[in-house]
């Protein structure tokens, strides 16, 4: 018995506790998805007007100078599917496209660019930052700080203190994006009528965010 309650005053009480690390910053890239779609009555006649589309606007991404890495085919499709407004199977040739635009700065010339080229529908713009881990290691030092700072107060309104960190855990890093989901057919006047295609480009913040879970002594 003498020996179990030695062993009960050695262990070490302890507050757990949560933090959080938060950040904002302005997003230096661009994840552009767009599809090249055409539809018709025959097959041949329809995946050839795709392939053509489709090589202009592989052309005009490399002239824009992107780095060919930056871009990929995300997929290939060739169906017959239904349309029910016009009561009838037509054939359907598509494929998208993903373009990583690192200056973001290019984003109006290279959508106008695109949709001149032949993409004729916008999936998704999603905005991104070049340099994460840099981010995220400010993020999770402001995480260990906020759980320092709660465990403090918790601690002190107990008449206490709290001594190391004997535990830390580290969850899931997170980004929070403000990004432009759109899904709509492209209209374009022609070139003439426009000379100077006008900013659309409203970037905003990212919230990056850092979680950890720690442990410190409680004196």
């Amino acid at each position: 018995m003498t020996s179990f309650l030695m062993a009960q005053k050695q262990i070490q009480p302890t507050v757990s506790v949560s933090g959080k690390g938060i950040i904002t910053v302005v997003p230096d890239m661009v994840n552009i998805s767009v599809k090249v779609v055409n539809e018709g009555q025959d097959v041949k006649v329809v995946k050839a007007q795709n392939d053509k589309a489709v090589s202009k606007v592989l052309k005009f991404l490399e002239s824009s100078g992107i780095d060919k890495k930056d871009y990929k085919t995300e997929y290939v499709d060739l169906g017959k599917p239904y349309n029910y407004e016009k009561k009838e199977y037509a054939i359907k040739a598509s494929q998208g496209i993903s373009i990583l635009l690192k200056d973001i700065k290019k984003y109006d010339a290279v959508m106008q660019g695109l949709l001149e080229s032949g993409v004729n529908q916008i999936n998704n713009v999603k905005f991104e930052v070049s340099d994460k881990s840099k981010y995220y290691a400010e993020t999770r030092k402001k995480a260990i700080l906020n759980a320092q700072q709660k465990a403090k107060e918790y601690a002190e309104a107990l008449g206490q203190s709290i001594g190391k960190a004997v535990q830390i855990t580290d969850n899931d890093a997170n980004v929070s994006y403000q990004s432009n989901n759109v899904l709509l057919e492209a209209v374009l006047a022609p070139a003439n009528d426009s000379p100077k295609t006008p900013s659309t480009l409203i970037t905003g913040t990212l919230a990056m965010e850092s979680e950890v879970n720690v442990s410190f002594e409680l004196k």
